[in-house]
């Protein structure tokens, strides 16, 4: 397996004529902006998206699951999933867009991934690590004066 393209973003949308849309792509940090008195509270939810592109090589998967390691912890990010594609197809090519609408980022640090394939016996085939660590951070940001947070 070879991974082509690796991006974490936004948001991914599918558009006519099998194009996807990448909106929001992170290099390697997301930085939370946050008000001083919100400092230091987590967990922190947001929407993030991972799009991929794999160039298949030897036995063809009939599943994959994408898991993401922040400081150590693992999380499977999208679970067994089958893997669809024209099995024809000579270039072997695999598009993954996965996106999470209320991913929990439990604390700041480092984030590393991982996709799994497995055969049609769910046995694993190959695990591919992208190359990419996010830092996840915070940034403090000041108010103007004068101006409230909502609770």
């Amino acid at each position: 397996m070879k991974l082509l393209t690796f991006l974490v973003c936004d948001d991914i949308r599918m558009e006519l004529g099998q194009k996807h849309s990448v909106i929001g792509v992170y290099d390697d940090r997301i930085a939370f902006r946050v008000a001083p008195e919100r400092q230091n509270s987590w967990p922190k939810l947001m929407k993030i998206g991972f799009f991929m592109k794999i160039i298949l090589e030897g036995e063809i998967p009939n599943s994959m699951v994408f898991k993401i390691t922040l400081n150590g912890k693992h999380t499977t990010f999208f679970p067994e999933r089958p893997v669809n594609m024209n099995r024809e197809n000579p270039k072997k090519l695999l598009t993954a867009a996965l996106v999470h609408n209320h991913f929990k980022f439990t604390e700041p640090g480092e984030m590393q991934f991982r996709i799994e394939f497995y055969n049609a016996d769910k046995q694993l085939i190959e695990a591919v690590h992208p190359e990419l660590t996010m830092q996840i951070t915070e940034e403090v940001v000041q108010l103007p004066p004068g101006y409230q947070m909502q609770q």
